[in-house]
């Protein structure tokens, strides 16, 4: 037999004695495990996406989970805090309690075009290749609340999840644009109408008088 096979055979042996000792030693009473469907998720910017994956428990003890991201995808994807959920004790796979998990793609993902800023007249052509962003969802068990008995082990398992970004293209909206120039020519016609008749009536026939004055001294000088 080769060397570098005897001393492979020689590792694998090693951790296979390790992990028994590891087992005798810290005997495992609690925990969960996780199930999935769908390793992958496709939501446009700005939208709501959801996955359900199934929690079991086969241990003696019953556990609290919660559900996260890792952080690569943390950096990207906005996800609220979700409440801890009661995992039974001898819960089995094929009875998984589903446990709905959802998080939102931020809306800025793909690069608009616009006039001003990142919202007035803008367009999305979609030329970019498309975003995805890959990690793992983590089904993490916590501390019961206050006042439950339960285990406290800190135990977490995970699935892959790769999250594609959908680009959806659009031309460039002009509705901002008139309100816009709609509320610039009111706004002016108003002003302009209250510069002619918002004053007084005296105020008036003042303006009037000097208006007739200054006629009347033109016609004198011719």
């Amino acid at each position: 037999m080769p060397v570098h096979k005897m001393k492979n055979k020689k590792i694998r042996s090693i951790v296979c004695i390790l992990f028994l000792l590891v087992l005798l030693i810290y005997p495992v009473s609690a925990g969960v495990g996780i199930k999935w469907d769908r390793e992958s998720a496709l939501a446009s910017g700005g939208e709501r996406a959801c996955l359900t994956y199934g929690v079991y428990n086969p241990w003696p003890e019953e556990s609290y989970v919660k559900v996260s991201l890792s952080d690569e995808l943390l950096e990207v994807l906005d996800v609220q805090d979700t409440e801890a959920v009661l995992i039974p004790s001898n819960t089995p796979s094929g009875a998984a309690i589903p446990i709905e998990f959802c998080f939102e793609v931020p809306e800025k993902i793909y690069e608009k075009d616009c006039w001003i800023g990142s919202f007035f007249v803008c367009e999305q052509e979609c030329k970019e290749e498309q975003r995805v962003y890959e990690g793992d969802v983590e089904v993490t068990s916590v501390a019961p609340p206050e006042g439950v008995e339960g285990s406290a082990a800190i135990m977490a398992v995970s699935a892959p999840l790769r999250v594609k970004v959908r680009c959806d293209p659009f031309e460039r909206d002009y509705t901002l644009l008139y309100v816009l120039i709609g509320v610039i020519s009111v706004v002016i016609i108003f002003l302009l109408f209250r510069k002619k008749y918002g004053k007084s009536k005296e105020e008036r026939l003042r303006d009037k008088m000097k208006a007739l004055k200054s006629e009347m001294n033109s016609i004198k000088k011719k």
